[in-house]
């Protein structure tokens, strides 16, 4: 994958934020459990944003990952000024789907 386009570092940026609410060192380990026993990167949670969902529910549980969820969910409609109620899942595609039109000047 090449360099990630700026659209995908403000949502990945939303993310972080989101986690840091936790504290520093609780966000690195979430970042550390993504990566070590779900093979996910970081720069990796918008191509594969259920496998994103899934980890995060693993290590946390499902209301767990409701929370956090609604977290970055809060950070990406200050962000970007969404008003619809969307699950991260679905956010990422509307978000990604009107990047690439705006990108071909639609």
């Amino acid at each position: 994958m090449g360099k990630p386009h700026r659209f995908e570092l403000k949502i990945l940026e939303c993310v972080d934020s989101a986690l840091g609410n936790f504290g520093e060192s609780a966000k690195q380990s979430v970042y550390y459990h993504l990566k070590s026993d779900f093979m996910l990167e970081k720069s990796e949670i918008l191509q594969k944003p259920e496998v994103f969902e899934k980890a995060l529910t693993s290590i946390f549980g499902e209301e767990g990952y409701k929370v956090i969820e609604k977290m970055i969910l809060t950070e990406i409609r200050k962000n970007f000024k969404l008003k619809r109620s969307l699950n991260f899942r679905e956010v990422v595609k509307v978000l990604e789907s009107h990047r690439t039109c705006t990108s071909k000047g639609v």
